[in-house]
């Protein structure tokens, strides 16, 4: 009898000790287990917000600025009394910040979001056509990067940014750039010389437009 009472003794043992061992193996996952990071080194970057995080949601989101081109779109357009079509209509914001739609006047643009003016469009036109739907359509909008920068050339202006981001979107200065004396020209014409370096060093940063040109010139040996 003592011999069978071990023998179980033994199973039961054996039975438990496999039993935690498969939980731990149903428990393991494949995912990497990471050492605390050293003080000072950074940790990966946090995900983007949804809102807003996309390209397609910044240029939705930014506010229209005068000379801005602006398309306005009309689909079902049917007047009470008899059926008009409306064509697109594509104008570029004026000095007073305005655009003239068919049909409504002026109306205020800039300063303003493209959901916002149409809202704004869609009350107006529901009150001279039937199953009337608008939408507005900001223009793509570039700015400009050229001399000694690795990538010269266009870039789209997504939202707010500023000359530190222009000139890392051109994936950076050159080895021979000169930082110093980097070169804005305004949409407008007006230039002005930015000292990066110093922007780099904790100054001060330049906000960046749609249609302004950044020169980055080669600096004397």
């Amino acid at each position: 009898m003592n011999v069978i009472r071990k023998g179980a003794g033994c199973a039961l043992a054996l039975s438990t000790l496999l039993g935690a061992a498969l939980l731990n193996v149903g428990c393991h996952t494949d995912q990497p287990v990471y050492q605390p990071l050293p003080p000072g080194v950074p940790g990966p970057p946090a995900a983007a917000a949804t809102n807003g995080s996309s390209p397609l949601a910044a240029m939705f989101s930014d506010k229209f600025r005068k000379g801005d081109q602006v398309t306005v779109n009309f689909a079902g357009s049917t007047v009470e009394q008899n059926s008009v079509p409306l064509l697109p209509h594509k104008e570029a914001i004026k000095e007073d910040g305005t655009i003239s739609p068919p049909m409504v006047g002026s109306v205020v643009a800039a300063g303003r979001t493209p959901g916002e003016l149409q809202s704004e469009l869609q009350e107006k036109y529901k009150k001279l056509f039937k199953n009337m739907t608008v939408t507005v359509l900001p223009a793509d909008r570039y700015y400009y990067v050229a001399g000694e920068v690795r990538k010269p050339g266009p870039e789209p202006y997504l939202g707010e940014t500023d000359i530190i981001k222009a000139i890392a979107a051109a994936l950076d200065f050159t080895d021979y750039a000169n930082k110093k004396k980097v070169i804005l020209i305004r949409a407008n014409g007006q230039k002005e010389i930015i000292n990066v370096q110093k922007i780099i060093n904790g100054g001060a940063d330049v906000p960046i437009y749609p249609g302004d040109k950044i020169v980055v010139k080669r600096r004397l040996l």
